[in-house]
């Protein structure tokens, strides 16, 4: 199963789909972790193979949900556990973050926003949409290692 999941992933980056060119969301996993609340994300960023540059820019993830029975939208960089900011990419084919944070008590999510900022080239973020139910992971789910 691990060797299935590495080469979907490689087929991702050598042969992405024709429609899906420039930078993009591969992946995006939520895991629950042994403490109540904590969450850790897993993300991955492709962009075509026949891009010959590199891309660099910034990530912002937004949980959007419900809480006290009102819709509400939280930035994934207020949440995480390590106070900082969510990390820019920079790669020329893929590249994979992850983090922990911790959600409000009363807050219930419904899905997951996440935009990428190309740097220097001034057109829109690209933006993908996640319903949370289906990137939301088994704690004992293992993860994609790339080495």
């Amino acid at each position: 199963a691990d060797l299935r999941e590495q080469i979907a992933f490689y087929r991702g980056v050598m042969s992405p789909d024709v429609g899906k060119a420039g930078v993009r969301v591969l992946e995006m996993r939520m895991t629950p972790q042994a403490q109540a609340n904590l969450w850790r994300y897993d993300l991955v960023l492709i962009q075509s193979m026949r891009q010959e540059k590199r891309v660099a820019g910034q990530t912002r993830i937004a949980v959007l949900g419900s809480q006290g029975g009102q819709q509400k939208r939280l930035d994934l960089s207020s949440l995480l556990n390590s106070g900082e900011n969510l990390p820019a990419f920079a790669f020329k084919y893929f590249q994979e973050f992850s983090g922990v944070f911790t959600l409000p008590k009363d807050f219930r999510p419904i899905r997951v926003m996440v935009s990428l900022v190309v740097d220097g080239e001034g057109s829109p973020p690209v933006e993908e949409e996640f319903d949370w139910s289906k990137i939301q992971a088994q704690r004992a789910e293992h993860e994609i290692h790339v080495e």
